[in-house]
């Protein structure tokens, strides 16, 4: 998980020693098109994980896609990622199982 985080204060305050948080300031990260607010404190979080456990694709896909996604690449990125490290990719069968259940239509009739 990457996260990014910091604390926005008044600079003029700061400079005779007087800590005054900028709340509700706007931090954006150039170029990711990722901003956030900061809080009563004047504190800011960036995170790849949003406070609902999904990341920024899973907002762009929506919940379908985003879910089927987030599933087919822990199929195949997370079973290499196993293999590489320990030499062999345990609960593959389980992973393939649960993607194709996730693609079957009409599962939850």
């Amino acid at each position: 998980m990457t996260e990014l985080s910091g604390r926005l204060l008044d600079a003029n305050d700061a400079a005779i020693g007087v800590t005054m948080p900028i709340v509700g300031a706007t931090v954006a990260l150039t170029g990711t098109g990722a901003s956030t607010t900061s809080d009563a404190n004047g504190d800011f979080l960036f995170s790849d994980v949003n406070r609902f456990g999904g990341g920024i694709g899973n907002t762009l896909l929506g919940p379908v896609l985003g879910i089927q996604l987030d599933q087919a690449t822990r199929l195949t990125v997370g079973n290499l990622q196993e293999l590489i490290k320990e030499g062999e990719a345990r609960g593959a069968g389980r992973k393939l199982i649960r993607f194709a259940q996730l693609m079957t239509p009409g599962r939850s009739l």
